[in-house]
């Protein structure tokens, strides 16, 4: 709608109330700026009624999140502006970045939009300046993007000085320092009251998966953790479970000590945290997302505890934290029988993790199944191999591994199984072709068990059969290939496929050299050279050549390297702190 204020032209744009809720909840940006300017903006931009007030508890590290997943769709999209000759949107896009930013600098240091005048002067400057018309987008970049990297530099300050000033603190003395709803506000990290017994209460915490810090100690501590406060204030620590584990390719992965490290099995159920408070055992789940129905979880747990003979620890170990995994046909991806296994031990005197595996002989309880693994030299021989641990024995239908080195940090492999069942609503949501280039994952692992594939995950069989059916065609055309070169002498052999077939050239040498067969070179090879060339000659041939394949990380794309085939490390990669 148009209208008129002071009698200059307006836009009005009325939005559902609980959509743009949604979008204040969501921390985008445009919507907080209308929240943030009533508070001083005597004309009021944003009205509300009195009987539906706005409840929106702000985040700053949603906030910073948002912020840059802002800004870099918002760089791609001025990029590509550019380059169509749409030069001044492209402008335009930068202002809007550059302005959000600031916005969202000023919402976090003073609780308002202070100037909401911020970015006239960077728009002036394009209108009075046309000469960058002119110029090649390599210099725009090199001159309006320094600006955009020192906006984004001055908000990171902002958003992280409290944790400059409290990184280092454990978590009761970050509550007793900042107050809880400061932890909220400021690090993302919820609480919950397990019990109350007049002033004292039991509180457990949990992070954001995505928004809270991970090089802060207290957000470190926090997931899962058991806190007991008296009259408002923490006095320590009754549980602390493990750190939460990193898959292999995120950000802020720790770096192994592969002196030490050892291989288990990774089980797909639910976190569970049984620990001793005033006399009582007690569990928890390890995560928020399991707090909705856990008078059911954990009526399944102690169903499983009892049908597996567990006793309880005797009182000398009051003082430990046990981690267990609660496994269950009603959890997980991949159904399996209930079992319940041991997969932590922390001891509360010394706040140091234990092995497992020392208490689960001394009280009879069962843990991860250990895979034998001597690590290579080599880092990417080494991500090779786990890759092919992962991937194990696709009868197993397994979830992938879990590496643990000396000082307990966790990384996680998951299989290709795992990762298309985890993400497999957004796979369905995606165009054929995409689709079929997460399937073809499948299919290369899981080709010769696919009817027991079929039986276990009806959902994926007409994806699969479909590409299984390109995929036996694209194993004639090689095998037929191969057999067209079979009697030639190696010389004549190896100067025939580099002259005419030179993408399959990795793959036919090794089925020259008679390792295995092609299916088995194409499905659970760790060469990586054939591994490329498999996957290019699929773009080829099955998926055509627009765009490199690429497969699913919690729901997000991850373009693949040519050295980084499914789950195998790019050679030199190295994982970065979420700043």
């Amino acid at each position: 709608m148009k209208g008129t204020m002071n009698g200059l032209p307006i836009v009005i744009t009325v939005y559902n109330y609980e959509f743009f809720l949604s979008l204040l909840q969501s921390h985008i940006i445009w919507a907080l700026v209308f929240l943030y300017t009533k508070k001083f903006d005597p004309t009021n931009v944003l009205r509300e009624t009195p009987m539906r007030p706005l409840h929106f508890d702000l985040r700053l590290q949603k906030l910073k999140y948002e912020v840059l997943c802002n800004v870099s769709q918002n760089i791609k999209k001025a990029t590509s502006l550019w380059k169509d000759g749409r030069k001044v949107k492209a402008m335009k896009r930068i202002v809007y970045i550059l302005q959000h930013i600031d916005f969202a600098t000023q919402i976090a240091e003073h609780g308002a939009i202070t100037d909401l005048y911020s970015g006239r002067e960077w728009h002036l400057m394009f209108v009075n300046d046309p000469s960058w018309l002119d110029r090649d987008w390599t210099d725009i970049e090199a001159t309006y993007f320094l600006l955009v990297r020192s906006h984004i530099d001055r908000f990171r300050c902002v958003i992280n000085v409290y944790r400059e000033l409290h990184g280092s603190l454990s978590l009761p003395d970050y509550i007793n320092s900042v107050g809880l709803e400061n932890l909220h506000r400021n690090a993302s990290i919820d609480s919950a009251i397990l019990s109350s017994i007049e002033d004292i209460q039991l509180l457990c915490f949990h992070p954001s998966s995505i928004e809270t810090l991970i090089d802060a100690m207290f957000a470190l501590e926090s997931r899962g953790a058991i806190i007991e406060m008296q009259n408002g204030r923490a006095s320590h620590l009754i549980a602390f479970p493990f750190s939460r584990p990193f898959d292999w390719n995120e950000e802020g992965c720790p770096e192994l000590d592969w002196t030490s490290v050892r291989v288990y099995e990774k089980l797909d159920g639910i976190g569970v945290t049984l620990f001793r408070w005033r006399g009582d055992w007690m569990i928890i789940p390890m995560t928020s997302t399991h707090f909705s129905k856990w008078e059911e979880t954990s009526q399944i747990f102690w169903e499983v505890w009892k049908s597996q003979g567990y006793q309880f620890p005797s009182d000398d170990s009051t003082a430990m934290t046990y981690i267990f995994e609660l496994i269950h046909p009603k959890f997980g991806l991949i159904p399996r029988d209930p079992r319940i296994v041991l997969i932590g031990v922390r001891n509360m005197t010394t706040l140091e993790e234990i092995d497992p595996t020392i208490e689960a002989l001394r009280w009879n309880w069962s843990v991860p199944k250990q895979i034998p693994y001597a690590p290579s030299k080599s880092q990417t021989k080494r991500w090779e191999e786990l890759g092919s641990l992962a991937i194990g024995n696709p009868m197993d239908f397994g979830e992938g591994i879990v590496i643990v080195d000396s000082r307990f940090n966790r990384v996680i492999v998951p299989s290709i199984l795992f990762i298309i069942l985890r993400d497999l609503d957004v796979i369905q949501s995606m165009q054929e072709s995409d689709r079929h280039r997460q399937i073809f994952l499948l299919v290369r692992s899981f080709w010769e068990c696919r009817e027991i594939l079929f039986e276990k995950f009806p959902q994926i069989k007409d994806d699969f059969e479909l590409v299984s059916m390109r995929f036996d065609l694209l194993c004639d055309h090689v095998q037929d290939v191969f057999d067209d070169c079979a009697s030639l002498s190696d010389q004549d052999f190896a100067k025939k496929v580099k002259t005419h077939h030179n993408k399959l050239s990795p793959i036919l040498f090794e089925m020259r050299r008679g390792n295995a067969s092609l299916k088995d070179i194409l499905g659970k090879s760790t060469n990586t050279k054939s591994d490329v060339a498999w996957i290019r000659i699929a773009e080829d041939h099955l998926f055509g050549k627009s765009k490199p394949m690429e497969y699913l990380s919690h729901g997000k794309k991850i373009q693949f390297d040519v050295r980084n085939i499914f789950i195998k490390m790019p050679q030199g990669k190295k994982m970065e702190n979420n700043s």
